[in-house]
């Protein structure tokens, strides 16, 4: 086992160019994540990545940022499976996704996941099938299993098998801390009948869906994959005192920390550690001072907490906003992180539904660079229709078509207004979009019922309202 390598990314889409450079062909991927980041990605997208021939030009089609407007870029970190399907580096996907130590996975509950997922057709939706305690389907044209890890030896794997781990799989949430140890993971993972020589982690903390207190968790499974003792001992020890302070034993874990800095001095895990267990607000700044020190990663950065709070959908206020602008304000970041960041917290005030904050923060991001925003201009275009201005939300919308990940909510919206208006052709054409772009959604199905209604169209909508049922039973 000590021949095993270990790559490791900070966020999920940078895999893709890993395995291209690795060679992955037709593998089946044992895929550990709390998200299944398998979202259609257009033709011409594709057809970019597909001219590609090296692993460098591969990587500058990489999203940046998984808040960057698609285009320019063929993927990102919710899509990038998509990607390696078409381009030939995987054929089935086996997706492991989290469950608290000691539950076993139930298949319904898979189900209902995949329901929940956007940008699957009523037929990738419905082409479930239940053996034994997991599920296959067959999503966007690919074989996809969904199990637990525990069923993982009931499966028969090919010769042609990797092992992916994004960490987040490791986070219960709304608790915020892990629900399983990632040793009794490694463990299961260990005894499969497998060849392979590389396995690879993401630490998904930029992005926010990893708390930056558990960024070592990959440092940590990839030393279990080594079989590199000291290390692993070091950091299975940091993972049970992490868990001691959760449980609110601060004093024992900040006396396990120090005692692990006599051994371990360089570790910046260990010094964040202890920042968060000192009840002394100098001494725990210091901590933390250090840590980023030893490791940038570990220093504040408004743009990573932004993100934690949208993508691990943390509690937070208007106070919470204030102080990260407040931040903003001093925090030494390059104009586009500061860009991203304004960004990021018009999207917050958006979820508030505070208009006038969204749109001062969308202001910020056009003075530093002019551009279309999508997603806040969706949600600033949503808040102003649940306000009842509908004319002030149209340009709004029609911003948010100009980029794949908006684009069918967009073109939702639009038909909504406009068949609220009894411009119903103009209705027709907006929902028409929306059902292509989206059809496992039944919203769009819905409004189109009610606009061939309108129109007197007796047999369109028979037909929608027809689908739009089926629909609502069997996505329920």
């Amino acid at each position: 086992m000590n021949n095993i390598k270990s790559i490791i990314t900070e966020e999920h889409s940078s895999q893709l160019h890993v395995w291209h450079k690795l060679g992955l062909n037709h593998a089946t991927l044992i895929y550990l994540d709390a998200h299944l980041d398998l979202q259609h990605i257009s033709d011409s997208r594709i057809a970019q990545l597909k001219e590609c021939q090296t692993t460098e030009e591969v990587a500058r089609l990489e999203k940046p940022n998984h808040m960057v407007p698609d285009k320019g870029y063929s993927y990102g970190i919710e899509d990038f499976l998509y990607a390696a399907y078409h381009l030939g580096m995987i054929d089935h996907v086996i997706w492991v996704h989290p469950l608290p130590e000691g539950e076993k996975n139930n298949p319904m509950d898979s189900i209902r996941m995949l329901q929940n997922l956007q940008g699957f057709s009523f037929n990738d939706l419905t082409s479930f099938e239940i053996i034994d305690n997991y599920v296959e389907a067959n999503l966007l044209g690919l074989k996809v299993t969904i199990c637990g890890y525990q069923d993982l030896s009931k499966l028969t794997l090919p010769e042609n098998t990797f092992i992916d781990i994004d960490i987040d799989y490791f986070i219960a949430l709304p608790q915020d801390r892990p629900g399983i140890d990632p040793k009794i993971v490694f463990n299961a993972l260990k005894s499969l009948p497998l060849t392979y020589d590389t396995v690879t982690f993401t630490r998904s903390v930029t992005s926010g869906y990893m708390p930056l207190r558990y960024r070592f968790i990959a440092d940590y499974m990839t030393a279990l994959w080594q079989e590199n003792q000291p290390e692993a001992d070091h950091y299975g020890r940091i993972y049970q005192l992490d868990q001691m302070a959760q449980d609110g034993k601060l004093k024992e874990a900040k006396e396990g920390c120090l005692r692990e800095l006599v051994d371990f001095p360089q570790c910046p895990v260990t010094y964040y550690l202890l920042s968060l267990c000192e009840d002394n607000p100098e001494l725990a700044r210091e901590y933390r001072q250090t840590a980023g020190d030893i490791l940038p990663q570990y220093k504040p950065n408004v743009l990573r907490s932004t993100n934690a709070i949208m993508s691990r959908e943390l509690k937070f206020d208007q106070e919470t906003l204030v102080a990260l602008e407040k931040r903003l304000e001093t925090e030494p970041l390059d104009a586009g992180e500061t860009q991203l960041s304004h960004f990021s917290l018009g999207l917050l005030y958006s979820s508030l539904n505070d208009l006038n904050g969204a749109l001062k923060h969308y202001q910020a991001c056009k003075t530093i660079k002019e551009g279309i925003y999508p997603q806040l201009s969706l949600s600033i275009g949503a808040l102003s229709l649940q306000k009842g201005q509908e004319t002030e939300a149209i340009p709004y919308f029609e911003n948010a078509l100009n980029d794949e990940s908006t684009e069918p909510e967009a073109y939702t919206f639009l038909g909504h207004i406009y068949l609220k208006e009894a411009k119903y052709n103009l209705a027709l054409d907006n929902l028409l979009m929306a059902k292509e772009l989206l059809p496992g959604s039944k919203k769009p199905v819905k409004l189109l019922a009610q606009t061939y209604k309108e129109l007197g169209d007796e047999d369109n909508y028979k037909f929608h309202i027809k689908k739009y049922q089926q629909m609502k039973f069997f996505l329920h």
